[in-house]
């Protein structure tokens, strides 16, 4: 089971920084409410109420379960996950909790949970500043869950800067929904954008923001892209909050399919060496997967332990020809990416190729035991085949 926190932010209202942008409904500004989940392992969960009319929602694993608890004979299981459905609903916020009971496959992704049994728990009207237990999650083996609404600190001074290194890209439009912005740009040039970076800057420090390393085209010649940029709810940063200061979004470097590259140098060479990582180990992956999809009927199982153990041997080591290439790309770059991050981006590239297509192997072998009407080999094979060719 799942144990750390896994926050997955419906996508009615909330886009993956790690996302190529699709066309979105606008949705009204954020209400003038938070909603933090408390009673959970690890520190207590703060996301912003939407407007009327909006709604939004996690999937959480951090609950605590009861000692010597075991699911009644016949039932599909425990609790494997829950989902929180959040709304205004008037002046209260309308809070439904819903569980996923049975086996949850490793590495999980949302579409793995409608494939579970879900059975809604409860569902609350909470005013503001009031606390609410949900002790119906006991039946299902679980520690009671709490919730508290409370008014949202001010968050912003108003629109923040949009610093743009680039000159393919131009922003038509931003949009705030508390505690991000949305920031809507278009693609120029009559080339591909493949890869963008983008960070967060407020009182000097500086955000997480977002990337989308494919090897592909993820903006086209002209195409429109949205970036997301979450800052910090003032009740998330504790006693030590300042007050909301001067925002700052940095759109710092984006990279063209024919190679060719636009904004800050050391960005724009970490991106282009974690993609020629990942496009190596891609391509040794992907004859793995051929050769095991051609070999002849076997044991399923022990097909793909052999698989499991000639990813895991695959080489980490830089490849020269790509790291000559790269060195010669970026010329300009800083002698410290040159020297040293240029390679350990590769080596990040090839690692998280083969991470992935391990945690791929290990999540089907985990259907195969427990979910096995799911475990269909041939079409597994060909779905990872197609994910590795790059």
């Amino acid at each position: 089971m799942i144990r750390s926190l896994l926050i997955i932010v419906l996508a009615i209202l909330v886009f993956s920084v790690d996302s190529a942008a699709q066309t979105r409904t606008p949705h009204p500004p954020s209400s003038d409410f938070n909603i933090e989940l408390i009673n959970v392992e690890g520190p207590s969960h703060l996301e912003a109420v939407p407007g009327a009319g909006a709604r939004s929602g996690f999937i959480t694993t951090r609950f605590r379960r009861i000692s010597e608890w075991k699911p009644a004979p016949g039932s599909p299981g425990e609790v494997s996950a829950m989902k929180v459905d959040f709304r205004l609903e008037g002046d209260t916020v309308k809070v439904e909790v819903t569980a996923y009971l049975g086996q949850l496959v490793p590495n999980f992704r949302p579409p793995d949970l409608e494939k579970m049994q879900k059975v809604v728990v409860a569902t609350r009207l909470i005013r503001e500043n009031e606390t609410v237990n949900i002790n119906e999650v006991e039946q299902y083996g679980l520690e009671p869950i709490g919730f508290k609404v409370l008014r949202s600190k001010p968050w912003s001074v108003g629109t923040p800067e949009i610093t743009n290194k680039t000159q393919a890209l131009i922003v038509t439009a931003i949009s705030e929904e508390r505690p991000m912005y949305h920031v809507t740009t278009r693609n120029l040039s009559q080339k591909c954008i493949t890869s963008i970076r983008w960070y967060g800057l407020e009182n000097g420090s500086q955000f997480r923001g977002g990337s989308g390393l494919s090897g592909k085209c993820i903006i086209c010649a002209g195409g429109p892209f949205e970036l997301v940029q979450r800052f910090e709810l003032a009740e998330q940063a504790g006693q030590n909050a300042q007050p909301p200061g001067k925002r700052e979004i940095v759109i710092n470097a984006i990279l063209f399919d024919d190679g060719t590259f636009e904004g800050d140098v050391d960005a724009a060479a970490s991106m282009a060496a974690h993609m020629a990582g990942e496009k190596i180990q891609s391509a040794r992956t992907g004859k793995l997967l051929q050769a095991t999809a051609s070999a002849s009927a076997g044991d399923v199982g022990e097909m793909l332990a052999q698989l499991k153990r000639d990813v895991k041997a695959l080489d980490e080591e830089i490849d020269k020809t790509a790291l000559d290439d790269l060195l010669t790309r970026f010329a300009n770059a800083s002698p410290d990416l040159r020297e040293r991050r240029i390679g350990e981006e590769i080596r990040n590239g090839l690692r998280f190729v083969k991470i992935t297509v391990l945690g791929r192997i290990e999540q089907f072998e985990y259907k195969r035991a427990h979910m096995p009407e799911q475990a269909d080999f041939s079409a597994w094979l060909k779905e990872m085949t197609k994910m590795t060719d790059r």
